[in-house]
This record gives C-alpha cells, sequence and structure tokens, in this order.
C-alpha cells in the first residue's frame, strides 16, 4: 500500500477542518475533492510509487501553508499553541 493516498486525506481532513473551524460551516466540496484526489493519487501510485508519495507530500504541505480567505493551517496552530505569549513575531490577527 502506497503512503500518497494517505497523505491526501490528511490534507483534505485538514483543510476540511480549517474551513469549519474559520466559517463554523461545513464545506462538502472538500471531502469529495479530497476522495478524488486521493484516487488520482492512488491511480499514479500505482505505476510509480515514489511519485505518489512525492505528489501526497507535495498536497499536505501545500494544504498545511496555503490561505484561502482567512489563515492557514499553520498560522492557525501558530496561535492556538502561543495564544499566552504576547511576544509572537508575525502573530495573525484573529477575525471574528
Amino acid at each position: 500500500m502506497d503512503a500518497g493516498p494517505g497523505l491526501v486525506v490528511a490534507a483534505g481532513a485538514m483543510t476540511f477542518a480549517n474551513e469549519w473551524y474559520q466559517n463554523g460551516k461545513f464545506n462538502w466540496r472538500i471531502p469529495v475533492a479530497t476522495i478524488l484526489g486521493a484516487a488520482l493519487v492512488g491511480g499514479l501510485a500505482a505505476f510509480s510509487p515514489n511519485s505518489g508519495k512525492a505528489l501526497g507530500g507535495i498536497i499536505l504541505i501545500g494544504a498545511a501553508t496555503a490561505k484561502f480567505g482567512g489563515h492557514s493551517v499553520v498560522e492557525e496552530l501558530n496561535v492556538a499553541i502561543n495564544q499566552g505569549n504576547k511576544d509572537v513575531v508575525g502573530k495573525p490577527a484573529r477575525k471574528k
């Protein structure tokens, strides 16, 4: 079994949770796109396992750092971890 589809599912789960946390709404397009993306990466991994892992890793990093209308997953984690620390450089302002 290749790790590529698992990385895509992890990226989709992060994106879904971040969207839900920021907007308070379920965006059902994300799970559908995640399933399709995992299937495509799994198909690619059938021909070249290393390329499936590499593409899955790229998708995971992209999902963790991309800003879509708000804060990225990494920024949200930074705010959550350093919530009591007022000296955090580059701490994004939370939208209410």
